[in-house]
């Protein structure tokens, strides 16, 4: 008998960092485009295929970041150019509109993890 454990996001993981990177016209710096078919929603279905005792532990949790830089350097990070000057500007706009708004810019986390027995 062998037990698998396998963690992934969850739905609306980083989804504010996603819809920021569209806002500002940056689409591919958002998580959407390096996911594979294996997601929180169809990993279990597909284990049960194979494997018994699927369990789904949902973890959810928020960052509520006090401060435009960091969220500044996970876009930057996320891509292989520059964000171009107008581009900063609307996404330190809408970060800084956040925290003025509710005192952080709250980024939402959704990890899952899927246990299996066989």
């Amino acid at each position: 008998m062998g037990r698998l454990a396998v963690a992934t996001n969850g739905d609306g993981h980083l989804a504010e960092l996603d819809a920021l990177a569209v806002a500002v016209g940056r689409p591919e710096l958002t998580l959407r485009g390096s996911l594979n078919d294996f997601t929180a929603g169809t990993g279990p279905a597909y284990l049960a295929r194979h494997l018994t005792d699927v369990t789904v532990e949902r973890y959810p949790d928020d960052l509520d970041v006090p401060a435009v830089e960091p969220i500044l350097a996970y876009l930057a990070s996320m891509g292989g150019e520059p964000l171009t000057p107008e581009q900063e500007s609307a996404a330190r706009a809408v970060v800084r509109a956040g925290i003025d708004a509710d005192g952080g810019f709250r980024v939402r986390k959704h990890t899952v993890l899927i246990a299996a027995t066989r």
